[in-house]
């Protein structure tokens, strides 16, 4: 303390002002990394959490919309309107495609080793059995057996859909918490907690 007392009064002021600047700088660092951590959290939202939702919401979309292709499949066949039996036919088919597409594009954005692979490959296995009952519902209303027809669209069809449906809200549903968690985090990081 004597020290201190000896001391010219700008050695002082320099070394208030020297240790405010530590302070300061210390300080400015701290939050520094606390933002990153905010930032990097943000950032597995938008890279991750965010196109996978999107991509399975197309994903969902396209499944839904080959269901109410294959219905005017089934619809052309009982009423008996051959001429747009074949366009549905056709539009069944490139709904096909497109779902194939919008699993195409959501397979890089698979999480290994979690629900999300898991769920996928529920997915399919029942989208695989899908297209196989799709083409039988195909073939019979070609053939107009409508008893068959009808029978496997209400039940091994419908069954199929189902079950690939549910993986892919599942998987909606895993990806919304997922990134709601990460979200959490960040927000756990920003109150230093």
């Amino acid at each position: 303390m004597r020290l201190w007392r000896h001391l010219l009064l700008a050695r002082k002021i320099a070394v208030a002002f020297s240790l405010i600047f530590v302070a300061t700088a210390g300080l400015g660092l701290l939050v520094l990394g606390q933002t990153a951590a905010v930032n990097h959290k943000a950032a597995d939202i938008r890279d991750n959490w965010l196109p996978s939702t999107r991509a399975l919401a197309q994903l969902a979309s396209a499944l839904a919309a080959t269901r109410v292709s294959e219905a005017r499949v089934v619809i052309s066949a009982v009423s008996e309107v051959g001429s747009k039996q074949s366009d549905d036919i056709l539009r069944l088919q490139r709904g096909q495609q497109a779902v194939e597409q919008a699993y195409a594009t959501y397979q890089p954005l698979i999480t290994a080793g979690v629900d999300d692979e898991r769920l996928m490959r529920d997915y399919a296995a029942a989208w695989a059995r899908l297209k196989q009952t799709n083409a039988a519902v195909i073939e019979l209303a070609r053939r107009h057996d409508l008893p068959e027809m009808l029978r496997r669209y209400g039940s091994d069809d419908r069954a199929n859909y189902d079950a690939a449906m549910n993986a892919v809200v599942a998987d909606v549903d895993f990806n919304a918490t997922q990134g709601r968690l990460a979200a959490d985090a960040g927000e756990a990081t920003y109150r230093f907690e």
